[in-house]
């Protein structure tokens, strides 16, 4: 090769452009960021296969727990109880509340939480017998009880109960009570015989009547009624009087007492 020959491919080399020389070593340096947009392009087409679609969520409230069941597992539900409320007029087991509501837009397995009923506790009846039906109810509504109220004549003072279902310290189903309240009676009884009778028993009889006995005794004993020993010998009205009981005239009655020793 002749040296004319040389320096006209010298003279070639030198007239390529400096740009075209520059392009595999641009390319290098952005080499590193294929990973990375290997990696965002398969998670993307990954995501567009396996991704679930969202569903409304169904209408709970009002079903029993139990009955839910097939379509919990059939929709994927990730059910959730929230708390239980007493409600003594609702079965147990029913769904009250739900969060998310019925039609909103979840994804499978998506926590819906609910809100069931229970049945209170129950109760035991109160005593009655003998108390006015003012105080009553005032008694009765502290502990969540409205209690159906029947009027009858009887020899108890009017409005005062004589009789109660269920007993006392019975239990009481669905809150529910009883009462027999009296609507007076104007008949004559006849007084019955005190005398042998623990004073506080015959205090608390009359008392029904609001009658404040007399009492006389012998004794410097005073406090008669937690007295129970002292017990009732002589009465005015004698036993067997044929009386009329008016609440607004209370009957006058006199007991001589005497403490029994054993």
């Amino acid at each position: 090769m002749s040296a004319e020959t040389l320096v006209k491919e010298d003279d070639a080399k030198e007239d390529v452009p400096q740009s075209a020389k520059m392009i595999p070593m641009d390319i290098k340096n952005y080499l590193w960021i294929a990973p990375f947009l290997s990696f965002t392009a398969g998670y993307l087409i990954m995501h567009s296969f396996f991704s679930a679609s969202k569903i409304p969520a169904p209408a709970l409230v009002g079903k029993p727990i139990h009955a839910i069941l097939p379509l919990v597992t059939e929709q994927k539900l990730n059910l959730r109880l929230l708390y239980q409320k007493e409600e003594a007029d609702l079965p147990e087991g029913i769904i009250i509340n739900q969060t998310p509501i019925a039609g909103t837009s979840i994804k499978p397995n998506q926590p819906i939480f609910v809100v069931t009923t229970k049945k209170p506790l129950a109760q035991h009846a109160p005593h009655c017998i003998g108390i006015s039906i003012d105080e009553l109810h005032q008694k009765l509504q502290a502990k969540g009880i409205s209690p159906r109220i029947y009027y009858l004549p009887h020899p108890y003072p009017e409005k005062v109960c004589f009789a109660q279902s269920p007993q006392p310290d019975e239990c009481l189903d669905k809150n529910k009570l009883i009462l027999y309240v009296s609507s007076g009676n104007n008949k004559p009884i006849i007084w019955p015989d005190f005398t042998k009778a623990p004073l506080h028993e015959v205090i608390d009889f009359l008392h029904t009547y609001n009658i404040e006995p007399y009492i006389i005794s012998d004794s410097s004993h005073k406090n008669y009624y937690n007295n129970s020993e002292c017990i009732v010998v002589d009465q005015r009205p004698f036993a067997g009087t044929l009386l009329t009981i008016d609440e607004q005239k209370p009957l006058s009655v006199q007991l001589r007492v005497t403490e029994e020793y054993s």
